[in-house]
């Protein structure tokens, strides 16, 4: 079913929609939070948050995809955990078990683990706005009018912010 009538079946109490859409919703919005906050745990308590929200607000006006909705309630969350929190603790074993198999030998897994932390502790070193345009844009594959959206800020400066995140990303990995 469409995410928008699932959302009003859902914020009227049918809780087979609620389920139908937690499940849609987790998976990415986890790995945007994971991937913006460094740590599973921290990202699934802010995926807990933000559903609540969800439920609650009643302001999603169908202007874009309930996803993007999602997205912006879970990035916003996210930030105010960074704010308040400062800190970024560093937690890829949710990755790293998903590494290689039967075929790989242990060199491979080796070094596509190290690629993994290389690449996560890289973007640890990123602002968390620069981070959440990139991790939107590389892992979600969002267009810059999503992340433009998600970020509350306008096309032009999503696409300069994204444009600033995979320079300073290219830096990071480079020194």
């Amino acid at each position: 079913q469409n995410q928008a009538v699932l959302y009003e079946k859902a914020v009227s109490g049918d809780a087979n929609a609620s389920l139908q859409l937690v499940k849609q919703l987790s998976p990415k919005a986890h790995a945007v939070a994971w991937r913006i906050l460094g740590n599973s745990d921290d990202a699934k308590d802010v995926l807990q948050e933000a559903f609540i929200r969800l439920w609650k607000a009643h302001q999603f006006d169908g202007q874009s995809s309930l996803d993007t909705y999602f997205y912006k309630i879970v990035t916003h969350l996210c930030f105010d955990f960074l704010k308040n929190k400062h800190r970024l603790l560093l937690d890829i074993s949710d990755d790293m078990s998903n590494i290689g198999d039967d075929s790989s030998s242990a060199d491979q897994i080796l070094e596509a683990r190290q690629e993994m932390l290389t690449m996560q502790e890289a973007l640890q070193l990123l602002n968390y706005r620069q981070r959440t345009a990139l991790v939107l844009w590389a892992y979600k594959d969002a267009e810059i009018s999503e992340i433009a959206n998600v970020l509350s800020i306008d096309s032009n400066a999503a696409h300069q912010l994204l444009h600033r995140a995979k320079a300073n990303l290219k830096k990071i990995l480079e020194g």
